[in-house]
């Protein structure tokens, strides 16, 4: 083998780490996008599905006969 040059197992290794870092990366990029829309959808006063659902579940208790 020549200098410079890797060997087909070794480049099938660093094809899967580079695949498996890759797909840590995306998962770390898409929780950070998910805490920072968190955080300004509550600056600004949206409500998030829970709390939508929360009000549902409220309102159908209200509406039940006592």
């Amino acid at each position: 083998m020549k200098k410079g040059e890797v060997a087909p197992e070794q480049s099938r290794e660093l094809v899967v780490k580079l695949i498996e870092r890759g797909e840590q990366e995306q998962a770390e990029l898409r929780r950070l996008i998910k805490e920072q829309l968190q955080r300004l959808l509550g600056e600004m006063n949206i409500a998030t599905k829970e709390d939508l659902q929360r009000l549902e579940q409220r309102v159908e208790k209200l509406e039940q006969p006592s």
